[in-house]
């Protein structure tokens, strides 16, 4: 369960201290189906929600609520 917040000082975000905060969910499903000598595989997925101060907000056509998705797959050897 990932959560961030960003803050900066009076420069960072354009004169605001608050740039934004997340939160969300990742998950990982291992591809047991692929045999080993390939390596170790895995499948992730991950959702997650910012709130963005007024500053980076500007740069979102001034909306604060942001949902970002993401899918991935992994090797390992």
């Amino acid at each position: 369960l990932p959560v961030t917040v960003g803050l900066g000082d009076s420069n960072f975000y354009g004169g605001d201290t608050f740039g934004y905060a997340s939160g969300g969910v990742s998950a990982a499903v291992p591809l047991n189906f692929i045999p080993k000598s390939y390596g170790t595989w895995t499948l992730t997925a991950s959702g997650l929600y910012y709130y963005l101060g007024d500053a980076n907000a500007g740069f979102n056509r001034c909306h604060h609520n942001q949902g970002v998705g993401a899918i991935g797959i992994g090797c390992a050897f």
